[in-house]
């Protein structure tokens, strides 16, 4: 997935899930999305709840 690819699909994650604790902070969202995606135990969850702004 290209930069341009991965900041479109976490602002998409973000805007579908207003007034999470990464609200506002697409960077953070996604460094944090680039993290959780390299751990096994996250591989197989939507980003939105890996990255803690929705609930399983």
């Amino acid at each position: 997935m290209s930069i341009e690819d991965e900041t479109s699909l976490v602002k998409k994650v973000l805007a579908e899930n207003p007034g999470s604790k990464l609200d506002g902070s697409p960077n953070v969202a996604l460094g944090t999305a680039r993290l959780v995606c390299l751990a096994s135990s996250e591989q197989n969850k939507p980003i939105a709840v890996a990255i803690g702004v929705a609930e399983q």
